[in-house]
């Protein structure tokens, strides 16, 4: 018995030793996990810290160039941070998407008017190649890459398409469209290194002959006003701008664009008179069986940067992201509003009409042919009569010139203020 009792007692101390054994490990284990959960709160609140200061910060200015070649895609640079069309509000948008991750960036806009200088003088993506931008907005093919001067240029996701169209006489035009003339009989100008040389080197309409390379834009439109060649050939916005706007240039020795048009969108170019006051539409239109040179769209708009620099993946990254957002396919779907009505030619002939109406017959006529009716009726009826006439007719009359005015001005500053129309 005794035995048994010293058996039992051995067991028990035995057991109380393992408890306290297990006990104690369990509080330093718990203890462990307390200090191993510690840490890695410690590691989780660094790593924000060390994302929002990458080694892909991003400059500040960021700078936005903007080629001004296409009038709805960017133009009116008042100052470095205002821009209008759709490259101003990508700026704006852009700046927005940054703040939202925590960088305070202010976009810069700088124009780019190489589209008109020439190859050799400012080849494509000069700017971006000297680090004199960051961004390139504009009329920008990817499939400009393929070329020399797209060498080392990335391209963000597109943002619009279209295709290649001809700036021409509307006596040629219409020819064309009536079959009277083939394309294979009239000389083309194009910009060399482009993407539509590319284009019209593939479209088997076109005499290969009769594609007549310019070194500049500038150069082009110049060798078509001198009728060198019979069409310029440029993308479907650019031609279109060039219909509706001209080339908002340096001061004109036209004396009413010096006195009422102060703004220069393309500095160190000449200024150009909108094209389609001066006889000019562009082909294919709305009266053509298609609507661009090619069946379908060979040119995708993108914003492009530097390849190889420390930020380019993250820059692409905001890009394509800002490029998401609803205020810039609202300004994409201006674009091809723009460009839909450019090919408008009864659009444009009501405003030639209503041009010729204002200026013509209801500044200057009218008010002669009322002034000398109302001298014969000064002659021939009371003056009492003459007066209540003069007073009712004068009213009407201005009224009237009021109204055509009005107008006018509708017509000419819609088109700056809502693109589209």
């Amino acid at each position: 018995m005794t035995t048994i009792m010293q058996l039992l007692i051995h067991i028990r101390g035995g057991v109380s030793l393992v408890m306290s054994s297990v006990l104690a490990v369990g509080k330093h284990f718990r203890l462990g996990i307390i200090l191993a959960l510690a840490c890695l709160a410690c590691v989780l609140s660094y790593v924000p810290a060390v994302s929002q200061t990458s080694p892909t910060q991003l400059p500040n200015p960021l700078k936005l160039g903007v080629r001004t070649s296409a009038y709805p895609i960017g133009n009116n640079i008042k100052t470095p941070y205002s821009a209008e069309g759709f490259c101003g509000t990508f700026g704006k948008e852009l700046q927005k998407e940054l703040a939202s991750n925590g960088q305070q960036i202010k976009v810069q806009y700088l124009p780019i008017v190489n589209q008109h200088k020439g190859v050799k003088v400012a080849p494509r993506y000069d700017g971006l190649k000297q680090r004199l931008i960051d961004i390139e907005c504009g009329p920008n093919s990817i499939s400009s890459g393929k070329l020399l001067t797209g060498q080392g240029i990335k391209f963000s996701n597109h943002f619009y398409e279209t295709g290649v169209k001809l700036l021409l006489k509307e006596e040629l035009a219409k020819k064309l469209n009536s079959g009277a003339r083939g394309l294979n009989k009239i000389t083309i100008s194009v910009v060399q290194e482009s993407t539509t040389l590319e284009v019209l080197q593939s479209i088997k309409d076109i005499n290969q002959s009769k594609i007549a390379t310019s070194d500049s834009g500038s150069d082009g439109l110049t060798d078509l006003e001198e009728n060198n060649v019979q069409a310029f050939a440029s993308d479907a916005l650019i031609v279109g701008s060039l219909l509706r706007e001209g080339v908002k240039g340096e001061p004109s020795d036209q004396l009413w664009w010096n006195i009422f048009n102060k703004r220069v969108d393309q500095p160190g170019q000449p200024f150009r008179s909108q094209y389609q006051n001066l006889g000019y539409t562009i082909y294919p239109n709305n009266s053509s069986k298609r609507t661009y040179l090619t069946s379908q769209p060979t040119e995708k708009y993108a914003m492009a940067v530097l390849e190889g620099t420390p930020f380019t993946d993250d820059l692409l990254n905001a890009i394509n992201k800002t490029l998401e957002k609803s205020k810039l396919s609202s300004e994409g779907q201006k674009l091809k509003e723009y460009e839909t009505r450019a090919s408008d030619l009864s659009w444009n002939g009501w405003k030639k009409l209503l041009l010729f109406i204002n200026t013509y017959i209801w500044v200057v006529f009218v008010p002669v042919i009322w002034a000398l009716f109302i001298q014969f009726l000064s002659q021939i009826l009371h003056e009492s009569w003459v007066k209540t006439f003069t007073l009712v007719s004068g009213i009407t009359v201005c009224l009237s010139l009021g109204l055509i005015v009005i107008i006018q001005i509708v017509l000419i500053v819609m088109p700056r203020v809502f693109p589209g129309y």
